[in-house]
């Protein structure tokens, strides 16, 4: 992953210098099309995010084509050159399409499944939980099997203490206004959570009791239970 992005964080740097290097109409609008794009992207955003700019990916492979297409070159080149070009550049977007492709072809060439199989303990919840009302935090990765559920983040007090209206609460505050009944702790997917950070302390401390363990990874995966809040949430 950092190779492939490394890979493509360079060949968006050439090809914005050589379309400020060309100087024609089109380059133009391009660079005031990324321009603007990132002072829009900037004033809706309201925490720096790894994805920020996932969303300019088509206009970034516009721009490289273009670039890929046409160099430094501020006119038209003959054929020959063009041929020659398109080579040269073929053999430099083997790079991140070779880091990009192998990790699925790997995986067809090894005969594993298409569909990745639910985590253990996402069966175990789907077939013991309360009711679905039922509030339940956990790692991203398992809500692709638990979007019939009341599941959130684990990391939702990180994500809430951007936005003004939750600036000024506590993170404890923000976790006692969600009250999960269910948490699922899993040290493969770290929580990033301002209040739980890794750690069970908290949980263990209000009122959360361990119901359910399995090992992945060689590592303990838990789902922690509050039986009131349990209770509260089934009866509404």
């Amino acid at each position: 992953m950092g190779g492939a992005f490394n890979a493509d964080f360079t060949l968006v740097i050439f090809a914005v210098v050589g379309l400020s290097y060309r100087r024609r109409q089109h380059d133009a609008k391009f660079l005031i099309a990324l321009l603007v794009c990132h002072l829009g992207l900037a004033y809706v955003a309201t925490n720096g995010f790894e994805q920020y700019v996932r969303q300019l990916a088509p206009l970034y492979a516009i721009v490289v084509g273009s670039f890929a297409g046409e160099g430094f070159q501020r006119l038209s080149q003959n054929p020959l050159a063009d041929r020659r070009q398109l080579a040269a550049w073929s053999l430099i977007l083997l790079v991140p399409l070779t880091q990009t492709m192998w990790p699925p072809l790997t995986h067809i060439a090894e005969r594993r499944p298409l569909h990745f199989q639910p985590p253990a303990l996402v069966e175990w919840l789907q077939q013991n939980i309360a009711c679905e009302e039922a509030v339940i935090l956990g790692p991203h990765y398992h809500y692709i099997w638990m979007s019939d559920y009341n599941y959130g983040s684990i990391k939702i007090d990180r994500y809430l203490l951007t936005i003004p209206q939750y600036a000024e609460m506590s993170a404890e505050e923000i976790f006692r206004m969600v009250e999960p009944a269910y948490v699922i702790m899993d040290p493969n997917f770290p929580s990033r959570s301002v209040l739980l950070g890794d750690s069970d302390d908290y949980l263990l401390a209000n009122g959360y009791l361990p119901i359910e363990e399995r090992t992945v990874n060689d590592e303990p995966v838990r789902v922690y239970g509050n039986e009131r809040v349990i209770a509260q949430q089934c009866l509404e």
